[in-house]
This record gives structure tokens, sequence and C-alpha cells, in this order.
């Protein structure tokens, strides 16, 4: 009886596992998932601009249609389907270089983690692949507790962007 309830809990362990790993991420990879045209999105930043808090990169930043009118007023919070991406290059002797890691904040509806006011977290490769995404308390906290900084933007730096926002931290300047 007792070898028959290890291998019944084998197998119900065993499908438990492939099903878990069958899923797909919601966010797979860059080029399939929800902000694969992140990049016809309102570009709030003419040349990139040097990120100490994104890899010591330079990031282009890109807001959906949804978060723009709160990006450019400066009203927040951000509605609930707002979508924020910076696009980083790596950092050749202080000038963009190669494609970088891409870093994406979505808001979603009330309710969903208030530590990081309603904000969930992606980051991508730089070949696409997903490297993590979460909400406080998840592998992307580090994002929230840097991010809640900028409370008072609704958690958005917006620094070298056109996006009104109240500074929060002072630029800091790349270094050779």
């Amino acid at each position: 009886m007792l070898t028959w309830r290890l291998v019944l809990a084998s197998l119900v362990t065993a499908l438990a596992v492939a099903t878990a790993s069958s899923q797909p991420a919601r966010d797979p990879t860059l080029k399939t998932g929800p902000f694969k045209d992140y990049r016809q999105w309102a570009r709030m930043n003419a040349t990139p601009v040097f990120s100490a808090t994104h890899g010591n990169a330079f990031v282009v930043t890109y807001v959906n249609p949804t978060g723009l009118p709160a990006a450019r007023a400066g009203k927040f919070p951000f509605p609930p389907g707002s979508a924020i991406v910076k696009e980083a290059f790596e950092n050749q002797g202080c000038r963009p270089g190669g494609q970088g890691a891409v870093f994406v904040m979505e808001k979603r509806e009330p309710g969903y983690d208030p530590d990081g006011n309603g904000w969930h977290w992606v980051r991508y490769n730089p070949d696409g692949t997903l490297w993590g995404e979460g909400k406080s308390g998840g592998p992307m906290d580090f994002c929230r507790a840097c991010h809640s900084v900028a409370r008072v933007n609704d958690f958005v730096f917006g620094n070298g962007t056109s996006m009104k926002v109240a500074p929060t931290m002072p630029p800091t300047p790349c270094v050779k």
C-alpha cells in the first residue's frame, strides 16, 4: 500500500512539474509579448540619457498611449494600462553603445501591489528574452525599492525626458 502511495505521489508531482514548466511566461519575449511595439509609442527623449540605476547605461524612454496624457501633464497617478519602457544601450566611454536590457513598468488595476503603487516590473535581456518580472517582494523588488523615491511622480523619475515630473534625485553624471 505504501508503495502505491509513493508511486501515486511521484506521478502527481511529475505531472505538476511538467504542467508548471510548460506554462509560458506572461511576457515570454520582447518580440512576441505585450510590449513588442514599444518603439511605436511616444519617445520621451530625443537622445539617450545616462542612467546609473539602469546598469550605468544610456536609456531612451517610451510611453504608451494610455500613459501619455499623465506623463505629459504631470497628472498622477498613471491610469491602469499605462506602460513605460526604458530601452538601454551599453555605456561605451560615456556614449551609447550596443543594445542593453529593456526595462518595463506596467500600471495594473487598483489593488495590485499597493507597496509598488500598482506597478508591475519587467526586465528583458538584450536578446529580448525575459530576465524577470514581478512586484514588491519578488525578484523585481529592487525596481520598486529604487522607484519608491519618486513616489510624488507615481514612482516615475523621468530625468532627461519630456515627461512633466518633479525632480526627485539629481542626475548622475557619466564618468569615464
